[in-house]
C-alpha cells in the first residue's frame, strides 16, 4: 500500500504526501494533530479490487481408500481414509515458506486427512488437520512452528428421514500461533484465516427429510 501510493505521488510531482492521490492512498490515515503533521497514523488492510494478479504454483493431492472389511476379517462395518495434501513451491511472487503478513500465511505443506468408520445406523469421523512450519521475517522472528489439531464427528440415521448429528472441533484445545510484536494499528496477532481462533467447540444437529 505505502509502495504504492508513494509511486502514485512521485509520478503526479507532489512535493507532500497528500491523500487521495490513487486507491492506495485512500487507505492511508494521516494523523493532522501529531508533531510532524501527515504522519501516518494508521492503513487499512481490508480486502480491496487492486488491478493485478496473485501468482500461485504447486501440487494438490487427493488419496481416497475404503474398505469392507466384514468379507476377509469378520469385522463390521466399513473403514476410509481420505486425505487432501498441499505442497506450494512459489506463492504471491515469492519463495519459501512465509508470504505476506498477518493474514497471508501460505506454508509449504499443509494437509486435512480423514479417518473413517461406518457400522449399521451409525458413522464416526476423526480428521487431522496440518499446516506445516513456516519461516518469518517479518516480526523478528525466524520460524512458526507447525499446527496441528484434530476434529471429531458422529451421525446416527435413526430413520431413513431422520438423522441425529454431533461432533468436537479442535478436540485438544489448540490454541493458534500469537506473534507478539503484530498489535500495532489494531492488526491482529494472529492469522484467523489460517490458525483456528475459538478453541475447542461443539456441535448438534438434526437433519429431517421428508
Amino acid at each position: 500500500i505505502l509502495n504504492g501510493c508513494v509511486a502514485a505521488i512521485t509520478a503526479n510531482g507532489n512535493v507532500l504526501p497528500a491523500a487521495g492521490t490513487n486507491e492506495f492512498c485512500d487507505a492511508v490515515t494521516r494523523d493532522q494533530v501529531a508533531t510532524v503533521p501527515g504522519s501516518i497514523g494508521a492503513i487499512d488492510q481490508s480486502l480491496a479490487n487492486f488491478t493485478g494478479v496473485t501468482l500461485y504454483s504447486g501440487i494438490d493431492v487427493n488419496l481416497k481408500w475404503s474398505w469392507a472389511w466384514e468379507e476377509d476379517l469378520g469385522l463390521p462395518g466399513r473403514i476410509g481414509i481420505s486425505s487432501l495434501y498441499s505442497w506450494t513451491d512459489e506463492a504471491g511472487g515469492s519463495q519459501g515458506l512465509y508470504v505476506g503478513s498477518i493474514g497471508g500465511i501460505v506454508a509449504v505443506d499443509k494437509a486435512a486427512t480423514s479417518f473413517t468408520y461406518d457400522v449399521d445406523d451409525w458413522s464416526f469421523l476423526v480428521r487431522w488437520n496440518y499446516i506445516g512450519a513456516v519461516q518469518d521475517d517479518v516480526f523478528g522472528i525466524t520460524r512458526v512452528p507447525s499446527y496441528n489439531n484434530y476434529d471429531f464427528g458422529a451421525s446416527w440415521s435413526v430413520t431413513s428421514e431422520i438423522q441425529f448429528s454431533f461432533g468436537v472441533d479442535n478436540v485438544t484445545d489448540e490454541q493458534p500461533y500469537v506473534w507478539d510484536g503484530a498489535t500495532g494499528a489494531g492488526q491482529f496477532n494472529t492469522d484467523g484465516s489460517t490458525y483456528d481462533q475459538l478453541g475447542r467447540s461443539y456441535r448438534v444437529g438434526l437433519r429431517w427429510r421428508h
